[in-house]
């Protein structure tokens, strides 16, 4: 996952500080799951959504890399 999500970082032409800071996370969070230093049972889905959201990403595309099952969302 980590993996992936830096790429989509990179695509963004973000820094991790500036995705820290959209976030409101401690940048420290963000470097342990960009770096896969946090284990991936680790990353609850409200977070994963999130994730997602800043790297304009879908999330079951997140949930899908993950193995975990894929969600129906809320239409807006």
């Amino acid at each position: 996952l980590g993996a992936f999500l830096n790429a989509a970082l990179v695509s963004s032409g973000r820094t991790r500080s500036e995705l820290a800071a959209q976030l409101d996370m401690d940048l420290l969070l963000v470097d342990g799951i960009l770096d896969g230093l946090l284990p991936d049972s680790e990353l609850d889905d409200a977070r994963l959504v999130e994730f997602a959201h800043a790297l304009e990403l879908e999330p079951n595309l997140l949930r899908s890399v993950l193995g975990r099952r894929i969600q129906q969302e809320a239409r807006k």
